[in-house]
């Protein structure tokens, strides 16, 4: 990644956000590896502990939109991790379609870049454990 990699992997992760939150997978799949691995929290609760490529993501979307109305991430915190990594802190928001209970939530994402491309996504169900994943400090 370049010189000002903290400040692109931001500009990349804020990209991938409003792509995943518009569901346009078009743009989204520009700026990820054709080979994308996602390890998602809500989709381990759905029995689908990792999802690989953009079939994989757009499956991801598809259960996500089932089960949640106006489901939206927010980036609420940003830290570089070294040359190819970063820890995102989301902020999930929505309402469960089924019974209207409310979804607000922080979770703590580990990003890993390859060629300047999303490889792999792994979400915890609490920001402090993926800081300690890279050895960062909350």
């Amino acid at each position: 990644m370049p010189q000002d990699a903290p400040n692109h992997k931001r500009e990349l992760v804020e990209a991938m956000l409003s792509a995943i939150n518009s569901r346009d997978f078009d743009s989204l799949a520009e700026l990820l590896d054709p080979e994308i691995e996602f390890r998602s929290v809500l989709g381990a609760a759905d029995g689908e502990e990792v999802y690989t490529g953009m079939d994989g993501i757009r499956k991801w979307a598809d259960n996500v939109d089932a089960t949640w109305e106006d489901y939206q991430l927010e980036l609420v915190d940003f830290r570089d991790a070294g040359d190819e990594q970063a820890v995102a802190v989301f902020r999930w928001t929505g309402r469960a379609k089924s019974s209207g209970v409310p979804l607000d939530t922080l979770t703590g994402q580990v990003l890993t870049w390859r060629d300047g491309k999303g490889s792999r996504n792994v979400v915890y169900s609490h920001p402090r454990e993926a800081f300690e994943a890279v050895g960062l400090e909350q």
